[in-house]
C-alpha cells in the first residue's frame, strides 16, 4: 500500500508532534516537486526496462537479459543478467539503442564480467526502547502514569546504540575491484515501510521537517521515518494509532508528550516548560529559541 503524500506529511508533522489535532497541508511547491521526482523515477525505471528489451533484440540473446538493479551505488548505472546468467552493468543514459552488448563495452558504456559477492559489514544502530521505574533518570523526561492500585510511576524512552550484522550483495568488477552495489538491509526506521513508501516521499518530508523546524536534514529523517513507520506497523496490524503510539512518537521527537506539555502549561510550571524546552532543544540540535519558536507554533 503506497501512503499520499499529504498523509505522510500529516504524519511527519501533526501525528508525530500534534497527534490528531490539527491538520497540515504541503504547499504546492512541495507537491510540485515531489511529484517531479516521482515523474524521474518513473521515466528512468521505463528506460531501465527499454533497454532490457533492447539488449533482447539480439538472436543470440535467447531473450535471457533481465534487469537485475534499477540503481546501483555508482551513479547512473543498472544492473543487469544476461546471457550465461552474467553480470553487467550499464550507463542508463548513455546506453544506444541497437547496439550489441559488445560494442556497449567496448565504447565503457556497459562493464562486463561482474562477480557476484556477498559480504557480512558490521554497522552502528539505534533503537529507542521504553522504560519504567518508580523514579525518573535526571537525563530523561518521563510522563507519570498511575496503574490500577493507584500506584504512580514514571516511563520514558530511552536510546540504545548497539551494532548489528548487515549482508550487503555487491557486483564486483574482477579488472579494477569496482564494486556496484545491488543494495544492504535498510535501516530499521525504514524496515517496516519498505514497499510502503517511495523514496521521494521521505525526503519531501525531511525537506519540509527542516524548513518548518529548522532540524537538521539527518534528524529530520529520522523522525519522518519513525512517523511512517509507526503508521505502516499500525496499518498492518489492522488498527488506528493508539495513544500509546502516539506518546511514544512525541517523546522520540521532543522529549515529551503533548499531554505532558499541556498540562505544564496550564498549571502555569515555567520550570518544567523550560526543562521540556530545553530537552526539545537538545533531542533535535537546535537553539533554545528555536525549539521555543517550535513549541510556541503548536499553541504552547
Amino acid at each position: 500500500m503506497r501512503l499520499h503524500l499529504k498523509t505522510i506529511l500529516g504524519l511527519s508533522l501533526t501525528v508525530l508532534i500534534m497527534g490528531c489535532e490539527t491538520g497540515y497541508n504541503p504547499s504546492p511547491e512541495e507537491i510540485a516537486a515531489a511529484e517531479a521526482r516521482k515523474q524521474a523515477d518513473i521515466e528512468y525505471r521505463e528506460k531501465v526496462a527499454k533497454i532490457a528489451t533492447s539488449l533482447n533484440q539480439d538472436p543470440n540473446s535467447n531473450n535471457a537479459w533481465v534487469v537485475q538493479k534499477n540503481y546501483s551505488n555508482q551513479s547512473g548505472y543498472a544492473i543487469f543478467k544476461g546471457p550465461g546468467a552474467k553480470f553487467y552493468a550499464i550507463d542508463v543514459k548513455r546506453f544506444e539503442e541497437g547496439k550489441p552488448i559488445q560494442q556497449l563495452i567496448e565504447s565503457n558504456i556497459a562493464v562486463d564480467g561482474l562477480v557476484y559477492t556477498r559480504k557480512t559489514e558490521f554497522e552502528n544502530d539505534w533503537r529507542y526502547e521504553d522504560r519504567s521505574g518508580s523514579f525518573c533518570p535526571s537525563s530523561s523526561s518521563c510522563s507519570t502514569k498511575t496503574d490500577s492500585f493507584g500506584n504512580t510511576y514514571y516511563t520514558w524512552s530511552e536510546r540504545v546504540d548497539f551494532v548489528k550484522a548487515v549482508e550487503k550483495i555487491y557486483y564486483v568488477d574482477p579488472k579494477n575491484g569496482i564494486e556496484f552495489t545491488e543494495g544492504t538491509t535498510v535501516s530499521k526506521d525504514l524496515e517496516a515501510v519498505a514497499g510502503a513508501l517511495e523514496e521521494e516521499n521521505l525526503a519531501t518530508v525531511r525537506d519540509s521537517l527542516v524548513s518548518q523546524f529548522g532540524l537538521s536534514e539527518t534528524r529530520a529523517s529520522e523522525l519522518a521515518s519513525m512517523a511512517s513507520s509507526m503508521k505502516n506497523i499500525a496499518d498492518s496490524q489492522g488498527r488506528a494509532l493508539t495513544e500509546r503510539d502516539l506518546e511514544s512518537l512525541q517523546v522520540k521527537a521532543m522529549g515529551a508528550t503533548l499531554s505532558d506539555l499541556k498540562k505544564a502549561k496550564a498549571n502555569g510550571d515555567t520550570k518544567a516548560i523550560e526543562s521540556m524546552t530545553a530537552k526539545a532543544a537538545q533531542m533535535n540540535k537546535i537553539s533554545p529559541e528555536q525549539a521555543k519558536r517550535l513549541l510556541k507554533q503548536l499553541g504552547l
